[in-house]
Parts: C-alpha cells; structure tokens; sequence
C-alpha cells in the first residue's frame, strides 16, 4: 500500500463524496479504447462548477479546479490501496441509459441492457489495482473552466508495457499463458466490464479509514 501522505493532502468528506460523483464512459477510437472517467461530463453533467461547488463550498473556478485535481488523483491512488468487497453491487439506471447513447455498439457492453446489479468479481479488483492513467495535473489548474481534463487510462498499454495488453492481464491474473480464441474472447469481455467495474468502485470503495473527519 502507498502512504496516503503522498498524495499532498489529506481526503475530506467533500472528496470522497466527489469521487462518489464520478462517472466513466468508454473512449473509442483510441487503440483497443477503454473505460476511463467521461471528459464531458466526469460529475454527471457538462457544468463541472454546478457539479462540484456545493462540496468545493465556493463556485470560484480556481477552488473547484483544485477540488477536481485532488479526486483524480484520489482516485488513481484508492484503486490499488484502498479496499472493496466482492459482490452484487447496483448501478445507476441514469449511468446505464446515458452509456448506451455514447457507445457505437451497446450490445459489447451487457450491463447497459440490464436491470440486474453487476457482480464485482475478484477478477474485476485485480485488474483495476492495475490500471496506469496518464493525468495532467499542472495543466488542469491552469485550465479554463471550458478545458477539464480528467485521468485517462493509458489505452495503448493499460496495464503495463507488454506487447498486448492481454497478456499483462494474464500475469495479472496469474494465469499461464494462452492464446486460443476462448481465452482472447473472455479477456476482451472482461476488459470491457472495467467500466462498470469502475463505476461499482467509485460509489462503494471503503475510505472511511483514509478520510478526515469534519
């Protein structure tokens, strides 16, 4: 585990309930694409000030823009420190519905069409301690509100340097090596329920040990 001193300051309850907020999409285009925080709308809505100044205490763009550096690096120090039970978790309908209007293809994303709660697996948990995100900090405080830059997963090599992703999520995994087609096709699947595995992350993670109280 890393020192949470590290991270520069110390988690709040308007942190936490930031990273609560937190809404993740999945980017196509780039590479194999991947699950990562929406760029356009990382609190639910395309107003970032309206989303975050009732927890920034202030709608002055420099507070809210610090409160915003401050959850995304939260958030890619709690993936691999900070703990989260396996199990059924519920997810949002509004989540679901808006996803399904931002993908080419909902019918690769099942949790989109179902009502049911996802099962976060220990597969899920691995793989997420894993994630390498590529984040600005310097630039998004010197940012216009109309410039919000988020943390994104590094979707050339998402999980670390090996020639194909799917491999590093083997190691990951602890599996042997293997290339049949059975195996690709899970691994893909797989990958691709890190976005919802994302979103049960952020709404359920224990930070109760790592907050401040106020």
């Amino acid at each position: 585990m890393t020192d949470i001193s590290e991270l520069g300051f110390r988690p709040t309850a308007a942190h936490v309930n930031a990273l609560r907020r937190l809404r993740f999409c999945w980017a196509e285009g780039m590479e194999s694409g991947g699950p990562t925080v929406d760029p356009f709308a990382p609190y639910g809505s395309t107003d970032i000030t309206n989303d975050l100044a009732d927890l920034a205490g202030s709608r002055d763009w420099p507070t809210v823009a610090r409160l915003h550096v401050e959850v995304m690096t939260l958030l890619i120090w709690a993936l691999p420190n900070t703990p989260i039970r396996e199990g059924h978790y519920p997810i949002d309908p509004h989540v679901r519905a808006v996803g399904r209007e931002h993908v080419d293809d909902p019918d690769s994303f099942p949790f989109l069409h179902s009502t049911e709660p996802f099962a976060f697996k220990r597969e899920h948990l691995l793989l997420l301690r894993n994630l390498v995100f590529d984040w600005d900090a310097d630039w998004m405080l010197e940012a216009e509100p109309s410039e919000v830059a988020v943390a994104m997963v590094n979707f050339k090599r998402p999980f670390g340097d090996a020639t194909a992703f799917e491999h590093d999520m083997e190691y990951i995994l602890g599996l042997p090596p293997a290339a049949d087609e059975e195996r690709m096709e899970w691994l893909d699947s797989l990958y691709r329920e890190l976005w919802p595995a994302l979103q049960v992350f952020v709404a359920n993670v224990d930070m109760r040990l790592f907050q401040t109280p106020e």
